[in-house]
């Protein structure tokens, strides 16, 4: 028999990555499918821009497998028809991003995306966070929200990737605007045998009372930014972590108040990047020697340890000199 050669994948929208693929491990519920990337990543829940450069290690898909989906064995709950514009959040780029007002809740799975006639989500993901590994952890959003850490982001008012302004690389994380009395939020959980400590990149440009956002860790505030003096720049941040489980989070919260002043400061908008997890160093001194790997000294005199004055009744502990002279 002759086999007619196949056809190769369609492009379809994988939203948990900000673009499009064409390896045929769509939902069986997918319904949106094209030609090409630059049609896909016209999808209006994408930026055209960052879909565009992720996805372009896509654009000569796979010729071999099915050209359709498969066949759909039970309905999905809802469907999108269309998505509204109305309300559309401007972004400082050169594409903005529009927000659906009345479209159904996307919830991410591995790579699979479902929907859900919902509000705003409620929980948290439920599986536990696997410890973290003893090395650096480090997110630089090139490739979206990678699996570096377990990632929450809100929905329908969600960050994005932006390719227009960037500490390091080619990308970054924003916020989009909510409407009045709402949050934008992104978080990172992990599970720290050691502690440790999470820095990152953050730039700003929102003012109270419109808009302020919220450090928490474990819902407990860490910092709260209200406003910045002259132009938005880069700094670097930080959240000391004990050891134990920690959901790490960054939330826009949007005021509702009617007496706010009409001509708003800012535009509302936060810029992360260059997240990175650093395990703590713990010393007992018990081995009876500094390890100076981790250990420097300066100055007059040299510490010692001895038996003296342990912290626990027993055991090893590090003293300063004696009889340092004043200055």
């Amino acid at each position: 028999p002759t086999h007619a050669p196949t056809e190769p994948f369609k492009f379809y929208p994988r939203y948990d990555q900000f673009t499009c693929r064409a390896d045929g491990q769509h939902s069986e519920f997918e319904v949106h499918f094209y030609n090409t990337l630059e049609e896909c990543c016209n999808h209006p829940w994408l930026q055209k821009t960052t879909c565009l450069i992720l996805g372009a290690a896509f654009t000569n898909p796979p010729t071999t497998g099915p050209t359709t989906p498969k066949p759909v064995t039970s309905p999905p709950t809802h469907h999108p028809t269309s998505v509204s514009t109305s309300a559309s959040t401007v972004s400082p780029t050169k594409a903005p991003t529009h927000t659906p007002t009345n479209a159904p809740i996307m919830t991410l799975t591995t790579g699979v995306p479902t929907f859900k006639p919902t509000s705003l989500p409620t929980t948290r993901p439920t599986n536990n966070p696997a410890i973290a590994p003893k090395g650096q952890i480090v997110e630089d959003f090139e490739f979206g929200l990678s699996s570096a850490f377990q990632w929450y982001n809100s929905k329908p008012y969600s960050w994005v990737a932006d390719d227009t302004i960037a500490m390091s690389g080619a990308l970054s994380m924003r916020n989009t605007i909510p409407p009045g009395g709402q949050t934008c939020t992104l978080s990172l959980t992990l599970n720290s045998e050691t502690g440790g400590l999470i820095t990152y990149g953050i730039r700003h440009d929102i003012f109270m009372p419109w808009s302020v956002l919220r450090i928490e860790d474990n819902g407990e505030i860490v910092e709260t930014v209200a406003g910045h003096s002259g132009e938005p720049k880069w700094s670097v941040q930080s959240v000391t972590l004990d050891p134990g489980e920690h959901e790490v989070a960054w939330i826009i919260w949007r005021s509702n108040s009617d007496s706010l002043p009409v001509e708003e400061l800012g535009q509302g908008l936060v810029w992360l990047d260059a997240i990175k997890y650093t395990p703590g160093l713990s010393f007992n001194f018990d081995l009876g020697v500094f390890d100076m790997n981790y250990v420097r000294f300066s100055g007059v005199g040299t510490w010692a340890i001895d038996d003296s004055q342990p912290a626990n009744d027993d055991g090893l502990a590090a003293h300063s000199p004696k009889f340092l002279l004043p200055g």
